[in-house]
């Protein structure tokens, strides 16, 4: 098994990449849900601050990072790596 953290935050991404991928509370349930039902994801948490958000999950096999796969119309060549 191994564990992924996708996630960014104030210093890795502009407030209007944050505000992209943020799920509003009323969605958080089917968010998880979703999250849970991913067939190569065993355990998962969405988690979320005023300046970050991030989806950790242990993933079974490779295929888990497509449930984290933004959307095609996320800006993310706004967005600065760290490693």
């Amino acid at each position: 098994m191994r564990f992924q953290l996708i996630g960014v935050n104030h210093k890795t991404a502009p407030v209007e990449v944050r505000e992209r991928l943020a799920i509003p509370e009323s969605r958080l349930p089917e968010a998880c849900k979703r999250l849970s039902e991913h067939s190569s994801v065993a355990e998962g948490m969405i988690s979320a601050s005023l300046k970050s958000i991030s989806t950790n999950f242990a993933k079974m096999t490779p295929s888990a990072t497509s449930f984290a796969s933004p959307p095609a119309s996320t800006p993310w060549s706004s967005a600065s790596p760290r490693f």
